[in-house]
């Protein structure tokens, strides 16, 4: 089996090199990293260009115009050519051991699996991390009651980065690249409605930055809201009114809504 790493990139130079060192570095190899660079304009391409001279595997996927950060990741995994893939931030890295975890996982499991892994929130890497979150739970409950939790955003869905058939994400339609905000809950939130398989590698695989520059963190409070209901809407319609979908958005509207009347951020979401 084959295994690709995809990571996403947009002007993240400083701290691109250490996500490719985590990826070179692991146990296991990959059999291609595609950086998918959404045209940059600092240093990322001659960073991505320095490796491919000391690593062969590693190549640079370009955009000739920028696409956003749902359509660069896209573009990035339909450009892989191994049979599996697994995603990267490149504000984010991989731990020790984690694509020999992941590929193993991957393995043992069925053309309809993807697999995540636990993953530590930080920072940055000078510092101990924030918390971490098990994401095991997920993939040990019902299918109902993943519905729930993934609609309701619970602390333990899974994060951003998830490892899968690239056949089986073309059979899921890829995400919606036309979501500025939130195409991978609702990719996550498409999978699980589709009975797909959630299996976890059985470690903490990576580390999460919390920068506070990213897309997400920069857009405007009602832009968070027209995206969570757009997503509400999709899912709902997706699912067939599921009721436990629809439990779910209506404990996230309450759960987020009084915490934001009170002024206080969620405990129980990682974004």
């Amino acid at each position: 089996m084959s295994l690709s790493v995809v990571v996403v990139n947009y002007n993240n130079s400083r701290f691109l090199r250490k996500a490719l060192d985590s990826v070179v570095s692991q146990s296991l190899r990959p059999t291609e990293v595609v950086v998918a660079d959404d045209c940059s304009t600092d240093e990322s391409c001659a960073i991505v260009a320095d490796y491919a001279r000391s690593y062969p595997f590693v190549r640079l996927h370009g955009n000739i115009r920028n696409m956003g950060p749902a359509g660069n990741r896209d573009v990035g995994i339909r450009a892989c050519t191994s049979d599996c893939f697994v995603t990267l931030d490149s504000d984010d890295w991989f731990e020790s051991g984690a694509l020999e975890a992941i590929s193993e996982r991957l393995r043992a499991g069925d053309k309809n699996t993807i697999v995540i892994s636990n993953f530590f929130v930080v920072r940055d890497e000078t510092a101990p991390p924030l918390f971490t979150i098990d994401t095991r739970k997920y993939c040990s409950i019902a299918n109902s009651k993943q519905l729930f939790a993934l609609a309701a955003r619970k602390r333990y869905m899974p994060g951003n980065q998830l490892a899968m058939a690239t056949d089986l994400y073309r059979r899921l339609g890829g995400l919606d690249v036309a979501r500025p905000l939130y195409e991978d809950w609702e990719f996550m939130l498409r999978a699980t409605i589709a009975g797909v398989t959630w299996a976890h590698s059985g470690i903490i695989a990576y580390s999460y930055r919390k920068s506070g520059m990213g897309v997400s963190s920069s857009a405007k409070r009602w832009a968070h809201v027209r995206n969570l209901l757009r997503v509400a809407a999709t899912g709902c319609l997706q699912s067939g009114f599921d009721r436990f979908v629809l439990g779910g958005f209506a404990d996230l509207v309450l759960r987020k809504g009084l915490m934001g009347l009170m002024s206080r951020r969620s405990n129980v979401g990682f974004n």
